[in-house]
């Protein structure tokens, strides 16, 4: 009983791994038996905090099609190892470097030491608004143009009903939308080391969060209001 949608339980497993990095997988898709290998590799070679896979696999409900699904950022095939907040909120802004939790590598002491943990009062869309905190708090990410999971379609799937039934679900994404930028304000705005560090002195400006319009599949948009630093934190 999650109470929660899949957040809960994940949330219950990241406190009872043992392992040095974790990843998830949705119960009707799959990894590439090197997937993990080829992942931990890159992350411990790049001391990263994650890695993020930027291209995917994707199955028809049939199963009689399977397609290579490209995030923008990945078009130019080159692995990226970045330490450049400025960098991810221009990609996000342009959806470049997708939010989704099964696309990502890390290692479990970053999400125990920031408490990164999935927001349990999102029904839906709380892997975005997730995924914006491990972008905020994360030193070093390697983005991996390398497809490494198998995202079956389904038409019982989540998304599939979010994409079919807009305005039935239109009640749980501005409840997303209210709770999802109010948990990122009141835990991890700033916070984080990477803001209130290298991220405001280097640039002289402080990043906010704001949510500026409706996207097709989540109510829950990116964007930076800058403003001109007046005092320097300690």
């Amino acid at each position: 009983n999650s109470g929660g949608g899949g957040y809960v339980p994940r949330n219950i497993g990241l406190k009872l791994a043992v392992g040095e990095y974790v990843a998830f997988v949705d119960s009707d898709d799959m990894l590439l038996l090197n997937g993990l290998e080829e992942m931990y590799k890159l992350a411990k070679e790049n001391d990263a905090d994650f890695v993020n896979c930027t291209k995917n696999y994707e199955l028809s409900a049939d199963g009689m099609e399977l397609n290579v699904f490209n995030l923008k950022v990945s078009q130019t095939e080159e692995t990226i190892v970045e330490e450049d907040l400025a960098w991810r909120i221009d990609n996000l802004l342009d959806s470049a470097l997708g939010d989704t939790a099964w696309r990502k590598f890390i290692r479990r002491s970053f999400i125990l030491d920031n408490r990164l943990f999935f927001p349990e009062n999102i029904n839906i869309s709380g892997d975005v608004v997730w995924t914006y905190a491990l972008l905020l708090f994360a030193k070093k990410i390697v983005h991996l143009p390398r497809p490494l999971y198998l995202w079956r379609l389904s038409e019982s799937s989540m998304s599939h009903k979010e994409l079919a039934e807009p305005l039935k679900n239109l009640t749980t994404k501005v409840s997303t939308f209210i709770n999802g930028s109010k948990w990122l304000n009141d835990n991890f705005i700033g916070k984080a080391d990477f803001l209130v560090g290298k991220g405001i002195r280097e640039v002289g400006f402080t990043v906010k969060v704001i949510w500026v319009t409706f996207d097709p599949r989540n109510i829950i948009c990116f964007s930076i209001k800058e403003e001109q630093v007046t005092q320097q934190r300690d």
